[in-house]
């Protein structure tokens, strides 16, 4: 953006200066490179907030699924790993070892604190990933051992989520039986 701004300054500056004397003032010109500059600004606000409302449609359509949650659990690891990493190189790079300054042990404890806090925020996020893959691996179990159950009955439990008020007493052991199952 500042390349282009600077290649359209540099140019209505060359060509203001092959014209030679000019009626207009100096004035004039910085008003309108002001003006031309509001309006592209305004023009790449609005091309942002285009795409952060896509972005924002994208995220309440997937937000819910499975892929989606592991994804952006795995992506804040990366994502706290590598700022580990930097903190580490920060530190070990630009800190002289060789000096006996008293200050450069208080900045190496915030350091080691700082290294430490992203550490205990990667294992929670890595327990919530586990907790997730646990919960999906319950749900399945829990679907296997009904279908083994309507295999065995030789039965299906066909239940209309509109009209609760027919459900069979056989029916209804099965939907609280599934609904222990999965810890509801």
């Amino acid at each position: 953006m500042i390349k282009i701004l600077l290649i359209l300054s540099a140019w209505a500056a060359a060509a203001r200066a092959d014209r030679g004397p000019s009626r207009y003032s100096d004035a004039f010109f910085f008003k309108v490179q002001a003006q031309f500059l509001v309006n592209m600004t305004e023009e790449l606000l609005k091309d942002c907030r285009v795409k952060l409302r896509h972005l924002d449609m994208i995220q309440d359509t997937y937000k819910e699924s499975l892929q989606f949650n592991l994804g952006s659990l795995s992506s804040n690891i990366m994502e706290r790993f590598a700022a580990i990493v930097k903190t580490y190189r920060y530190y070990a790079e630009h800190l002289s070892w060789g000096d006996n300054d008293g200050a450069t042990i208080p900045i190496l404890i915030f350091g080691y604190g700082k290294m430490q806090s992203e550490y205990n925020e990667i294992i929670v996020e890595k327990q919530l990933f586990t907790e997730i893959v646990m919960q999906q691996e319950r749900l399945k179990l829990a679907l296997e051992r009904l279908k083994k159950k309507q295999v065995i009955s030789g039965g299906k439990l066909n239940i209309d989520p509109n009209d609760w008020g027919h459900l069979s007493p056989e029916e209804y052991d099965q939907l609280m039986e599934l609904k222990e199952e999965l810890g509801r």
